[in-house]
Formats: C-alpha cells, sequence, structure tokens
C-alpha cells in the first residue's frame, strides 16, 4: 500500500522532532526514519537482554565471568590523558560511569572525551544518555563501530553480606589494576558537602576498605569469582564508596523507558 501524503506528513514531523534536523522532500526521509527506529527498536532489545542477563548470569564459569569484567573495563581519557573509568553495557560503546567522571566544572568536556578498549583501540564519546546525580551515576555512549549487543555479568547482591573479599578494577594507560580488599558497610548513607555540590546524599553507596585515588572512578568492584557489586564512585588513602549496581539498573530501566517513549 502506497504511503498517503497525509501519512508522509506525519513521518516528517515526526523525523524533525526526534533528529530536531528539517527533512528532506522524498522518500529518504522515510528510509532516514525507519533506520531511526529500528536502531532504538535494537537498542531497547539490547537493553533488555542486559538487564535480563544480570539475573541469570549466575550460568556464566567463574573464568567467563572475570574475563567479561575485564574486557568490559574502558578507560575513560581527556586530552590523552588518563581520566577515570566506566563499564560498557553494549558492544557499540554505551556503558556505566561515575557522573563526576563526565561532569565537573569544565574539566571534561565532551569533544575531548575518548574510551580505550582493553584492547588499546580508542573511540570518540558521543553524548550522555541519562545522569543520576542523587547517585553520581551517569550512562554515556561511545562511537565503537560494532552491532549493538548486550554485555553480560555476574550480579553480586551488597545489601545481604558484609566483609566479604572484594576487588577493585581500574584501567590506567591500557593496564588492568587489581587492588584486593572487603567491604566494610553494605547499607550506608554517605553526605557529601563540597564547594559545588553543597547538599548531596548517597543512600545507595556502600563502601570497602580500597585505598582509591584519584582516576580509579567509574571502576568496577566485584567478588573474586566476577560478580560485580557496583561501581566507583569517590574514596581515599583508607576507603571507597560504590554505587550499587541495583541503581545501575535503575537509571538503565529509566533510560530504556526514555526511548520507548519517543517511539510512541
Amino acid at each position: 500500500m502506497a504511503d498517503s501524503p497525509n501519512l508522509f506528513e506525519r513521518i516528517k514531523r515526526h523525523f524533525e522532532q526526534q533528529t530536531g534536523v528539517a527533512a528532506a522532500p522524498g522518500p529518504s526521509t522515510v528510509d532516514a526514519f525507519v533506520q531511526e527506529i529500528r536502531r532504538k527498536q535494537t537498542l531497547i532489545q539490547a537493553l533488555d537482554d542486559f538487564i535480563r542477563n544480570i539475573y541469570v548470569a549466575d550460568g556464566l564459569r567463574t573464568q567467563d565471568a572475570q574475563r567479561s569484567v575485564a574486557e568490559s573495563l574502558v578507560e575513560l581519557t581527556y586530552y590523552g590523558q588518563h581520566s577515570s573509568n566506566g563499564l560498557l553495557i553494549t558492544d557499540d560503546g554505551y556503558f556505566f560511569t561515575a557522573l563526576h567522571c563526565i561532569e565537573n566544572d569544565g574539566h571534561h568536556p565532551l569533544d575531548q572525551a575518548r574510551v580505550r578498549l582493553y584492547d588499546g583501540t580508542i573511540y570518540p564519546v558521543e553524548k550522555v544518555c541519562a545522569r543520576l546525580k542523587s547517585e553520581d551515576l551517569a550512562i554515556v555512549k561511545a562511537a565503537i563501530p560494532t552491532p549493538c549487543r548486550a554485555r553480560q555479568y555476574r550480579f553480586y547482591n551488597t545489601n545481604v553480606l558484609d566483609n566479604d573479599a572484594v576487588v577493585l578494577l581500574s584501567r590506567w594507560n591500557g593496564t588492568l589494576v587489581a587492588k584486593d580488599g572487603s567491604i566494610t558497610h553494605a547499607n550506608y548513607v554517605i553526605t557529601v558537602r563540597n564547594t559545588n555540590h553543597p547538599d548531596i546524599v548517597y543512600y545507595n553507596h556502600f563502601l570497602t576498605d580500597h585505598a582509591s585515588i584519584h582516576g580509579d572512578s567509574g571502576g568496577t568492584i566485584t567478588t573474586p569469582d566476577g560478580r560485580v557489586a557496583g561501581l566507583v564512585s569517590g574514596g581515599n588513602y583508607m576507603i571507597t564508596s560504590g554505587v550499587k549496581l541495583i541503581r545501575l539498573l535503575d537509571l538503565l530501566h529509566g533510560y530504556k523507558r526514555h526511548i520507548q517513549r519517543s517511539l510512541e
């Protein structure tokens, strides 16, 4: 059935609303719009897969779980210098990181942001997709030219046990760095007051006894058998504060709903 003029006009208006770009007359507009719909549908499926995999990934062998985390840890750089870390959600470059790693008083210009993968390849950062300021958490997209497929990890519930052994993983100048430690407070409310953010309360963080330094942020906190507990937010020479994985999933759910609404 041929597209009616009214249908074409609706597609044209929707395309312009979604992209902010004036649509040229003709079939190319429809093709571009259809491609964008398919891209979003693929992304929604990948995010669904990621969330579902978190809850069923106990089937991963320990060595596969460990390798998955190690190979999915990306190094975030600015002006070619190490800055922080992130954890991939999808193969094509969606990743979690601490919000302060990408928003810090103009010190982190997006056009200078790059991610370095475990194999040394480097790609530009495209955009910040979602933010959760109350937990120092963000979803960011890097331009990695691969199909949109979900990464798979094991899940560790930090609400259950204290004093379990965990490893802080970060990537520095292409090298994976591991620090051994343990969870000291599984349920911890930390209030941060400084000149930039005078009253931020992190309700869903947990503490470990790792000595973290500037540049570890966005790294992962995992158990020795490769279960992801959360993401590094901050710390000092005595403690590390981590964002619980469940909060990462909450932010991901919200971002997925945002994409779904854009298709309605």
